[in-house]
């Protein structure tokens, strides 16, 4: 699939900033967010993906890289591992989003459903 993110192992994502409108993450050393966008004539919400590209001169370039899917809010990919009232990033379940990139067509990969399980564990 175009424009969507490969990933081949769990330990090449990682989610570096939340924002009540986006979530920022790395994965295979490059960067990209997910951003909540509203449609003011339907009234709903899309998440869209973006990759950022950082330039040497330190200078970025944002490129849209899928068309928003009406999934609700960014705040859907996030799991929790712990009830603590102030989760950090460390607590997040990285295969739990990793899982809804896959399944919101975000992300493709090589590997066997039951790896995917695992990831989702």
């Amino acid at each position: 699939m175009e424009n969507t993110i490969r990933i081949n192992a769990a330990s090449n994502v990682k989610i570096t900033r939340i924002k009540p409108w986006s979530i920022y993450f790395t994965c295979n050393d490059k960067r990209y967010f997910l951003l909540d966008r509203w449609d003011s004539d339907d009234g709903n919400t899309y998440v869209q993906l973006y990759e950022k590209e950082i330039f040497s001169n330190g200078r970025y370039q944002v490129k849209p890289l899928r068309d928003g899917t009406l999934c609700g809010s960014v705040y859907n990919f996030i799991k929790y591992r712990t009830e603590n009232k102030r989760p950090t990033l460390s607590e997040i379940d990285i295969g739990y989003f990793i899982s809804r990139l896959f399944e919101d067509g975000y992300a493709e990969y090589e590997h066997s459903e039951s790896e995917v399980i695992l990831w989702k564990q």
